[in-house]
Parts: structure tokens; C-alpha cells; sequence
């Protein structure tokens, strides 16, 4: 997770909290999507430095499941929830 995105997420929580604003991010890792499926010509050694720790994740997350963060994080239930930085990632950052 970058610090400009924890940064900018503080920031706009800050700014706009008192007037009932929330601001938080979601930080997944690998997601299952199609995005790369099409992809021609990758440079195989900048491909291999960022799938360098996709071997320590227990399993490549869901599109499905980064949606249910965002939808708990639109709903009523995180109304406690503001500058947050949410590490999506099956504990991978923790290494």
C-alpha cells in the first residue's frame, strides 16, 4: 500500500469528516480479473518482480470479494469507519 494512498485517504477524511464524509481505501493484492489476459509483449523481468510474493499468498483474491468491502464500507454498518486503509490481502503485507 503507498503512502501517498494512505496519505491522500487521511487527508480527505479529515477535511471532510465533519460534515458526515467518510474516507477509507481498499489495498488488495492479486485479484482474479481479466486485465492481463490480453496483455502481448510483458517484460518478463519486470513480470517476475511483481509476482515476486504471489507465491506467499494463500490464494489469489476475488473480484467478488473486494466488492464486499466496498459495499460494507458504503453501507450503514462501517458508519464508524473513517481513514482507514483496509489491507485486503490475506495477510501478505504482514511479511
Amino acid at each position: 500500500m503507498t503512502h501517498a494512498v494512505v496519505s491522500m485517504t487521511k487527508n480527505v477524511a479529515s477535511q471532510y469528516g465533519p460534515h458526515h464524509i467518510h474516507c477509507n481505501a481498499i489495498a488488495p493484492a492479486q485479484v482474479a480479473t481479466k486485465f492481463a489476459a490480453n496483455m502481448s509483449k510483458m517484460d518478463q523481468f519486470g513480470l517476475e518482480v511483481a509476482a515476486r510474493g504471489v507465491s506467499m499468498m494463500p490464494r489469489i483474491r476475488t473480484v467478488e470479494e473486494v466488492a464486499n468491502i466496498a459495499i460494507f464500507l458504503a453501507s450503514d454498518e462501517s458508519s464508524l469507519i473513517n481513514d482507514v486503509a483496509i489491507a485486503a490481502d490475506s495477510g501478505w503485507s504482514a511479511y
